[in-house]
């Protein structure tokens, strides 16, 4: 099971949920997020909505390669080379969050971590995002 979390928050969490379920829980849990302390309103909602969104393409992405290469990539670049002559599943520029931080990607296995500095610009602080 891969969830989204953010700050004490699950966000997106893949489970048994219908799509409408997943879509309402997850516009819900972006708001409480949002309302955190710290939170600075308007902009930081953006921010998460984008980051939230391109660890999703990210996400999806991986799932790609594992499905083509039959493994994980090694780092997020090999998502920025074409597989079989086909084009790059994401472009280099989409490797970084809604404030200017590259994703790291950590593989463990059969299991990987995607995750976001998120507005502080620090791994592994509260207000970190990871898939």
């Amino acid at each position: 099971l891969l969830c989204l979390v953010a700050v004490g928050a699950s966000i997106g969490c893949d489970g048994e949920s219908s799509s409408a379920d997943k879509d309402a829980q997850f516009k819900e849990d972006v708001h409480t997020v949002a309302k955190k302390p710290g939170a600075r309103g308007g902009d930081d909602e953006k921010a998460l909505q984008a980051t939230l969104s391109s660890i999703q393409s990210i996400k999806s992405a991986v799932q790609a390669y594992k499905i083509e290469k039959d493994k994980l990539p090694q780092s997020l670049e090999d998502l920025t080379v074409g597989i079989n002559d086909d084009e790059p599943l994401l472009e280099a520029g989409s490797l970084r969050d809604a404030w200017g931080q590259e994703f790291e990607y950590k593989v463990d296995g059969k299991k990987y971590t995607i995750r976001s500095a998120g507005p502080d610009g620090q791994m592994n602080t509260e207000d970190d995002i990871t898939n």
